[in-house]
């Protein structure tokens, strides 16, 4: 008898038990996708969050004087600390040049193109969260504290003949910028409109963006703004938190200083749609995966039980107990295996064609109903799709537990007694 000869008898000896572990496989693999559906809008929003505000404390004072510049330059020395920054945007309406940005209709809410400028004044614009996600500096040099003037898109400046050093006229006070650098757009920036309906429609930014250093800014806008509030930039999450510790532990003016942890606030508190998902995103997955380790575990144990007798001959014959443990092992991971490809087609038509439906219910059953307290960030996520990756990280999660069941059920093979075969009980 071949070696497969031998593992399909054990297959069809104990054929109710393979079933069940086949059909319990299947039906947590079509439960595990919806949630992890659920966890990657969660996983989008906070990818979102941090693509658009970064890794940001916001340091500033209650009486809106100017933070102390020693304050600064010892925040600016902490470890994981990128830089601070102070920016500030607005519309603007350029004289002697014309808006132009880069046409992508697929990505255009029915927005005409605006005739203002958005334009970004920045302590330092390398910081700039709106610049560093999208553009990239092709030629000249970036406004900062210490360097007058201003960069513009290279669709911009091609328009209108604009090259560094030529000077552009912006603003009711027809205030001159210097032109110092160009950078060409990366991803198209995007904002948000509300339409009629009272919907937000997310999509192509219809301003060119100009970025300029502050004090150009507060030229162009006629007062100045002082360093009242300052953001405050980490590398990542775990250097956010020591910075944050840090600065609470300055000893500053208790009544005079604030500082805001912006990307945990946003993270942790987020809207009630965030939360709404959040929370639905959890229970599945616990739920799937709580059942899923349970369920196939008990069933796995069973199957072995049941073939205890079968177990104790081989082993009485000389079979060696870790080749029996490999032997149902190699059965449990192919049964397994084969609902979870049968399953892969049936979870991508799931999700094709009801997650609309799943979002619906899941905002219903949290008792979001009316509204939707939606922002930037949600929009974004929902909009994300699952790719093929997500599918298999998903049904690859059901075959470990699988294996982890045989494993632990294996202790069942080791303690197994041929000799109580011959005793009565």
């Amino acid at each position: 008898m071949s070696y497969i000869q031998r593992l399909w008898l054990i297959i069809v000896g104990k054929a109710r038990h393979a079933i069940y572990l086949f059909l319990l496989v299947f039906l947590f693999a079509l439960l595990g996708i919806v949630g992890y559906f659920f966890r990657n809008i969660v996983i989008s929003y906070e990818n979102t969050v941090i693509y658009d505000i970064g890794y940001s404390l916001m340091l500033y004072t209650e009486d809106n004087e100017a933070i102390s510049q020693d304050v600064l330059e010892y925040i600016s020395m902490l470890d994981g600390v990128v830089g601070y920054n102070q920016e500030y945007d607005m519309l603007v309406e350029p004289v002697n040049i014309h808006n132009a940005i880069e046409k992508d209709a697929a990505n255009v809410f029915a927005i005409p193109d605006s005739e203002m400028l958005r334009l970004f004044g920045c302590t330092d614009t390398q910081l700039n969260l709106a610049f560093s996600n999208n553009m990239e500096l092709i030629e000249g040099k970036m406004p900062a504290t210490n360097c007058r003037g201003a960069i513009i898109d290279e669709v911009l400046a091609k328009e209108n003949n604009l090259v560094v050093g030529d000077k552009i006229v912006i603003g009711a006070k027809q205030s001159e910028l210097e032109i110092i650098g160009i950078y060409k757009t990366l991803s198209l920036p995007q904002e948000t409109w509300k339409l009629p309906s009272g919907n937000l429609a997310y999509g192509q930014s219809p301003y060119s963006y100009v970025f300029c250093d502050i004090q150009s800014y507060e030229m162009i806008i006629g007062y100045e703004l002082p360093l009242s509030s300052v953001y405050i930039y980490a590398t990542d999450m775990d250097a956010l938190e020591n910075v944050y510790s840090a600065i609470m532990q300055m000893g500053l003016q208790e009544d005079v200083y604030r500082v805001s942890n912006l990307t945990e606030n946003k993270l942790s508190n987020g809207t009630s749609a965030a939360r709404a998902v959040n929370l639905t995103a959890t229970l599945l997955t616990r739920l799937s995966s709580g059942l899923a380790i349970t369920i196939l575990f008990l069933v796995v144990l069973l199957w072995m039980r049941a073939c205890y007798q079968d177990i104790a001959i081989l082993i009485s014959l000389g079979e060696g107990r870790l080749a029996i443990i490999i032997e149902y092992f190699i059965l449990t991971t192919v049964i397994a295996s084969v609902a979870l490809l049968l399953a892969l087609p049936c979870c991508y038509w799931l999700i094709s064609n009801f997650s609309d439906l799943f979002v619906e219910y899941m905002f219903i059953a949290t008792g979001n109903m009316s509204g939707l307290e939606m922002d930037n960030y949600m929009v974004v996520a929902l909009e994300q799709e699952l790719c093929v990756t997500d599918y298999i990280k998903s049904n690859l999660f059901l075959l470990v537990v699988v294996w982890v069941a045989t494993l632990l059920s294996s202790i069942e093979i080791f303690r197994c007694k041929p000799t109580r075969l011959f005793h009565s009980s």
